[in-house]
């Protein structure tokens, strides 16, 4: 179920929480919570500054697929965690 994984988007300092997203699926085509939460950042952020989260449902793992890493470096997006095995891991090198 794509319902079950989500991403938060917020500032290195999380104050702000810049956008929030889950998978879903439309018109037989998916979109992955990364990939949404960041096409709605609104323009002008500094993406270098801010930080990325993925989490599965029971912090189950959520390590993005290779097709969202490389949306994440080309959005510039630095900091990544991901749940996995009910802990947050941190992406080292995004593609």
């Amino acid at each position: 179920m794509f319902s079950l994984l989500g991403c938060i988007v917020t500032t290195q300092q999380d104050r702000i929480m810049l956008k929030v997203a889950k998978n879903s699926v439309r018109y037989e085509l998916s979109c992955h919570a990364e990939v949404a939460a960041l096409m709605k950042v609104p323009p002008g952020t500094n993406m270098h500054r801010v930080k990325l989260l993925v989490v599965r449902k029971g912090m189950k793992m959520s390590k993005p697929c290779v097709r969202c890493q490389r949306v994440i470096e080309a959005f510039g997006v630095r900091r990544v965690y991901y749940s996995c095995d009910g802990t947050l891991e941190r992406l080292n090198n995004p593609i």
